[in-house]
């Protein structure tokens, strides 16, 4: 198998486990009434903003992207 073709099976597979661990993160919430989800939305951007900010800290703080800035702005609109 060629590099490019191993790299296309690593891709697949790593998109078919983001499919099933993202389907399964709102999973436990079946047992409560999250009402209209707005508020349930903010406080899954503000726990995934704080885990990435604890993990930017273990790693000192490694060069900042902005364009990846822009890609979390648009997924949490």
């Amino acid at each position: 198998m060629s590099n490019n073709g191993a790299d296309l099976t690593f891709g697949y597979i790593s998109c078919f486990v983001a499919i099933l661990l993202f389907g399964s993160n709102f999973v436990p919430l079946k047992k409560f009434d999250t009402g209209d989800g707005m508020f349930l939305q903010w406080v899954l951007c503000a726990a995934i903003w704080l885990v990435a900010l604890v993990v930017n800290l273990i790693l000192h703080c490694p060069k900042f992207w902005p364009f990846a800035m822009l890609g979390g702005c648009i997924w949490a609109t």
